[in-house]
């Protein structure tokens, strides 16, 4: 029993660090296609790329949230 939570709980912490490594790559990938593309591409983008990345980065902090109670309450 203690065994099968632990594993679930570093799958959980697993999960939530590829989401927070998904979300650095996706930041500094819009920061450098806007550096690249120039202000064109900006104004088109630059909305829609924000609210994305907003709702991206809610969900990585609910996603870390729960795996973080789920530790503790392992322990």
């Amino acid at each position: 029993m203690v065994h099968s939570r632990e594993r679930q709980t570093t799958a959980s912490v697993k999960f939530y660090m590829l989401c927070f490594i998904a979300q650095v790559i996706i930041l500094v990938g819009n920061i450098l296609l806007q550096w690249s593309l120039g202000d064109s591409f900006k104004q088109a983008t630059h909305h829609s790329l924000n609210y994305f990345i907003g709702i991206f980065m809610v969900i990585t902090v609910v996603i870390g949230v729960v795996a973080f109670r789920r530790a503790n309450a392992g322990r």
